[in-house]
């Protein structure tokens, strides 16, 4: 059998007491991982995260700029509010399936290091390729 653990810094709040991701899989080899931050795991902790510079420190938000005609009353930007942290959570349960199927047909189950930066940027390679056809100025 399988299960899932989704966490986000279980480590440095039960580390100390001696509960931690790796000791949770050691005692449930069938675990499924799943680890959503901001950065990555190996990402320094002090590190701005907050989704707004996420999505702008991956360039996402400049797929989402529009013409502005009158900048006192019309912003020029229009940010994911909670629709990127959303697109991430489902990323997150799409992995799990997949580390489930893993898990279930016999392999090691995975820990899955899902960093929201990496999906924002990752959203952009389809506007990369039109960019560098030429498709798009």
């Amino acid at each position: 059998t399988a299960g899932v653990l989704v966490e986000s810094g279980l480590d440095s709040a039960f580390g100390d007491q001696g509960i931690t991701t790796e000791s949770l899989r050691r005692r449930f080899p069938g675990l499924v991982v799943l680890s959503i931050s901001p950065l990555g795991l190996d990402a320094k902790a002090d590190a701005p995260d907050s989704d707004f510079l996420l999505q702008h420190r991956s360039g996402l938000t400049h797929s989402m700029t529009r013409p502005v005609s009158d900048p006192a009353s019309q912003p020029p930007l229009a940010a994911a509010d909670h629709e990127a942290p959303l697109a991430v959570g489902v990323c997150g349960a799409l992995s799990v399936v997949w580390g489930l199927l893993v898990a279930e047909t016999g392999g090691r189950a995975p820990r899955i290091d899902l960093a929201s930066q990496d999906f924002y940027t990752g959203l952009l390679l389809d506007e990369f390729q039109q960019w560098t056809s030429g498709e798009r100025d």
